[in-house]
């Protein structure tokens, strides 16, 4: 990463990319409150950035793919969505046209519901808390861990939490559920710095894919799923294998 950077500045090469806004920050570091941007804390910050960006948009435009093969009527349903926003777009992928899709993000709403990348969340309380029922008080300082993934599955909230339906997150039930009964990109302060990039780049993946191939099951696809219990980010444990057929 550093040594692309200096190649970059010494050859006068500009991508418009996120190497360039590296060395323009290096270059003008503004009010950063003392913090020198060394070439360490650079390629940390890079590190995550790809790591952030990439390993979860792709994990979860896999599980969507997983459970599109496994659900053909949601996957012809979502397909006919984006055919007929594409056409009235001129076939042009925009921010308006993603927006519009409205099905599409049920259906990337709901990935997340069954596969929340993050298990769960670690937080600290600023102040004591006691619940109205009296049985439990969290002691301020103290660290707690919020079961994401827990939550997400709770047939309480969620009925039949292994059933992938879409419909949950249509306006009316999502204005009848508490708003941190789904915490895919956490909440309040603190929640995901990247998750409207996150969202689009997994839509984007999703749209150029399904406007072209059919997705199907296959003798490798792995049912029923397991997950990979080593990897911190939840995964397959085999990969998952899928049966792709271009539409003509």
């Amino acid at each position: 990463m550093i040594k692309t950077m200096e190649y970059r500045k010494k050859n006068g090469i500009r991508r418009g990319d996120f190497v360039d806004l590296l060395n323009e920050l290096k270059d003008n570091p503004g009010k950063l409150d003392g913090i020198e941007l060394t070439d360490k804390l650079l390629t940390a910050q890079a590190f995550a950035f790809f790591f952030a960006g990439f390993d979860t948009s792709s994990l979860t435009i896999s599980h969507a793919l997983f459970e599109l093969a496994l659900n053909q009527s949601i996957q012809d349903k979502v397909r006919e969505e984006i055919q007929t926003v594409l056409a009235e777009h001129n076939g042009q992928l925009k921010y308006e046209s993603i927006e519009s899709m409205k099905y599409l993000h049920k259906v990337f709403s709901e990935t997340l519901r069954k596969y929340p990348i993050t298990p769960m969340l670690m937080r600290q309380s600023m102040e004591t808390y006691a619940f109205s029922n009296g049985q439990l008080t969290i002691p301020k300082d103290m660290r707690v861990w919020i079961p994401i993934y827990g939550i997400h599955r709770d047939p309480d909230i969620y009925p039949q939490p292994e059933t992938f339906d879409p419909e949950r997150f249509d306006e009316y039930n999502i204005k009848n559920r508490h708003p941190s009964y789904y915490l895919p990109f956490g909440a309040g302060p603190r929640n995901c710095i990247g998750a409207r990039f996150g969202n689009y780049q997994s839509k984007i993946g999703l749209i150029t894919i399904l406007k072209k191939f059919k997705v199907d099951v296959c003798p490798r696809t792995p049912i029923p799923y397991v997950t990979n219990r080593r990897r911190f980010l939840i995964g397959p444990a085999t990969g998952i294998h899928l049966k792709f057929t271009k539409i003509m």
